[in-house]
């Protein structure tokens, strides 16, 4: 395979990654290769130049399982698709982040809306009882200042504390 064909599926600076991606793509047409020529033997065995019409798969005249264009094809797929996957991973994992962000965002904002409903729910019943008085309140009220029992006991008391 061209050399210029695997570089351009590879970042800069991921040497070491390339050359075993090269080294299992090797390793990966030579069973190819091999699995070709043991369902394709031949079966002559007086045609040593491969022209039996059973004898060799070769189209480019090489000897080999596969022609050369179809083992290049196959090297830059694979190397293409080998070379995409950090970044298919990484986009994956910053989806999974912003879904993440937005459901946080989401359940914060819910449980605001709950603490502001029963602030609302509070406040509205303190009010309540501030400015509805019952009758009972209204009338002992009155007693303290039109000087009734309540109102006399109260400044007995006072008396007798101060002499």
């Amino acid at each position: 395979m061209p050399k210029p064909d695997i570089d351009k599926a590879f970042p800069p600076g991921t040497e070491s990654e390339k050359n075993a991606v090269i080294h299992n793509l090797d390793q990966r047409i030579q069973t190819l290769e091999k699995v070709g020529k043991s369902q394709n033997p031949d079966k002559s065995g007086s045609d040593p130049a491969g022209s039996h019409p059973t004898g060799s798969d070769s189209v480019g005249g090489s000897g080999d399982a596969l022609p050369d264009d179809i083992r290049e094809s196959i090297a830059i797929a694979n190397a293409k698709s080998v070379a995409e996957q950090p970044s298919m991973l990484s986009n994956l994992a910053f989806a999974n982040l912003l879904t993440n962000g937005n459901l946080s965002q989401q359940n914060t904002l819910s449980n605001q809306q709950a603490m502001n409903q029963l602030a609302v729910t509070v406040v509205g019943n303190a009010v309540n009882r501030v400015s509805d008085l019952s009758p009972m309140e209204a009338i002992a009220v009155n007693k303290l200042d039109t000087g009734d029992d309540v109102a006399q006991h109260l400044a007995d008391l006072k008396a007798v504390t101060k002499a």
